[in-house]
């Protein structure tokens, strides 16, 4: 037998050195992945551990993703929470800077630079410890915590007991949002005398001791309503004692500590309200010292656009020009649809309810959005193809509405897409083509055709579950208000009228507003400077009033949907550029999605 040569022993040995040097660094590259799937997961558990809100809302299955709670909880503020809370975020930035992402995968690598990003925008925000603001009259806890109570699922004997637990919570939960805003009239960061008004009047309002006693308050129908929905798709599971017992724990809980603490809400933000510390008048965040770093920084977190302030502002203002532009010429333009969805006009868009209108949404996006990996009905069960998505349609309480959204869309827990929830604020009147907008905003292909398409895609896996709790609102509220636009279009093939008018106004409005915003908190616009401004546009005193003491309760709320609408535009156009005669819509809609929620660096990223 001949022997090799000792040219063949050195490729043989070259070749299992090659072999086992590939199979290092796959160890390597195993071992790297694992260790930031177990560091993500660990962020995950824990972020959801302190807060049985956010947990429920998130999991419908917790244990599946190892996440263990052994009592319900929310999150009470203390003088120490926002160093607890910056001791954490440096310990996770440390060891994101002791990861190599050369070794990552693909997606590991997109969620380490997606979490670097967003927890070092954490750690800036924190050094501007007051200038959240908790007790917004619009977007504060004292009316969302009521809402997210009244749609909180009840699956178990287990999941009421935790309820009324949470319910019995809220005394000390509103007791440390109290401490926080004392907090914040001494470091001189205390809202306006009109807000602190409107707040105290809000929660005076919210509870009547009369309304528990009827069983007529929302957290008391609502509750009965889940128990009997409990009882009726798990049978025995709740015996009728204990449906009644629980019904008056409820009451009991609602009258002797839920009441109470909205009462002291209301007497202590009179209080401020009157005291030194409450200025005059509503002033944007660049008045107060360190307010517009906090209001770039703001922008950042709530849009995912990371462009500079100069550059925001000259976007913003030569879009305003451009549609105001194109406005005068308006009447001169029609938007001619195509042919129409509803060829005998037996039933015109106003007369349509509103599941109807979600029907017909649903029909209208079939062939320009991707189809979703499920049957995307929601047609009543006798009808549709696929009973397992249903959407309820509800009406905010009147307890709440004042001060309420239009609407907005309840976001599933990632685990369960099968119920979804809108609601629409009676008071704002919407009917016919503002309803119809409303639903796509909300619906399809919105919010809730969005957040199904993440959650079918795989987006959210057991193993690394983090992106579901890196909220990117600019992502999804652009997404929602780039929809709402299109849906005019929908709306004119269905009807065959011409909504090209309303749809100019939508966005010149929202820009307009946008621009007010930074323009308030970045430039320190006065109430009286804008209504100047206002007034050549033909807005009346009132009107600019509270559109001025809206914008500076709320900063970047505006921006969020429009800046961030701004940003996928200009995603589609450098699509157009890169793609080429490959561009369709329908691929760059497709390419946004199966993104799933991000800021727009990762994106453009993603994209190039």
């Amino acid at each position: 037998m001949k022997l090799p040569s000792l040219h063949q022993k050195r490729r043989l040995i070259y070749s299992v050195l090659f072999l086992l040097l590939l199979f290092f660094c796959f160890l390597l590259y195993s071992r790297e992945n694992l260790c930031f799937d177990h560091f993500c997961r660990k962020i995950f558990c824990q972020d959801l551990q302190c807060n049985t809100i956010n947990l429920h809302y998130t999991l419908d299955q917790p244990w599946k993703y190892g996440v263990f709670q052994e009592e319900p909880v929310l999150p009470v503020y203390t003088p120490n929470s926002n160093e607890n809370a910056s001791r954490l975020l440096d310990a996770r930035l440390d060891y994101l800077e002791s990861v190599s992402p050369e070794r990552l995968s693909d997606s590991n690598q997109y969620i380490y630079h997606l979490l670097s990003r967003k927890l070092a925008l954490q750690k800036a925000k924190n050094q501007y410890a007051y200038f959240d603001e908790p007790l917004s009259p619009s977007s504060g806890m004292h009316q969302n915590l009521p809402i997210l109570l009244s749609e909180y699922r009840f699956e178990s004997k287990k999941d009421v007991e935790n309820y009324l637990s949470l319910l019995s919570q809220m005394d000390s939960y509103f007791s440390g949002l109290l401490q926080y805003e004392k907090e914040k009239a001494a470091a001189g960061l205390f809202m306006s005398k009109n807000s602190s008004y409107t707040v105290a009047k809000q929660c005076q309002s919210f509870l009547s001791e009369e309304s528990i006693r009827n069983s007529s308050h929302f957290l008391v129908t609502s509750f009965e309503e889940r128990l009997s929905q409990l009882q009726e798709r798990k049978s025995g599971s709740l015996s009728s004692e204990e449906i009644i017992a629980y019904g008056e724990k409820n009451k009991e809980i609602l009258l002797s500590e839920v009441f109470p603490v909205y009462l002291s809400l209301s007497e202590e933000m009179n209080a401020l309200a009157g005291s030194k510390w409450s200025p005059a008048e509503a002033r944007g965040l660049a008045h107060f010292p360190d307010g517009r770093e906090y209001y770039c920084l703001l922008i950042k977190d709530v849009t995912g656009s990371y462009r500079e302030p100069d550059q925001i502002g000259e976007l913003l203002f030569d879009r305003f020009q451009s549609l105001v532009t194109e406005s005068k010429l308006s009447g001169q333009k029609e938007s001619i649809p195509k042919e129409s969805l509803n060829e005998s006009k037996e039933v015109p868009l106003e007369k349509l309810s509103a599941a109807e209108m979600l029907e017909l949404l649903e029909k209208c996006i079939e062939e320009d959005f991707p189809s979703l990996p499920i049957s995307n009905s929601l047609l009543p069960a006798s009808k549709r193809m696929d009973s397992s998505l249903h959407c309820s349609i509800k009406s905010i309480s009147s307890t709440l509405a004042d001060k309420a959204a239009p609407a907005f869309y309840l976001t599933p827990p990632i685990d369960e897409y099968r119920q979804h929830v809108i609601y629409i604020n009676p008071t704002s009147g919407m009917n016919g083509i503002s309803l119809f907008t409303t639903l796509a905003h909300e619906g399809f292909p919105g919010h809730l055709y969005q957040t199904v398409y993440a959650q079918k895609s795989g987006l959210y896996p057991v193993r690394n579950p983090i992106r579901s709790i890196l909220n990117y609102e600019g992502y999804a509220e652009g997404w929602a208000y780039f929809v709402e636009l299109k849906s005019y279009d929908y709306a004119s093939m269905y009807s065959g009228a011409s909504y090209f008018e309303e749809k100019m106004s939508r966005e010149l409005s929202l820009c307009l507003c946008a621009l007010m915003d930074f323009y308030i908190h970045y430039y320190d616009l006065s109430c009286s400077q804008c209504n100047s401004f206002l007034a050549s546009l033909g807005l009346s005193n009132p009107q600019a009033d509270q559109l001025y003491q809206y914008i500076a309760e709320e900063p970047a709320v505006y921006l969020k949907y429009y800046l961030s609408y701004l940003e996928i535009l200009n995603l589609q156009d450098q699509a157009r550029l890169l793609w080429q005669d490959q561009y369709t819509d329908f691929v760059f809609y497709k390419f946004y999605l199966d993104a799933g929620p991000s800021d727009f660096i990762a994106l453009q990223s993603l994209m190039e």
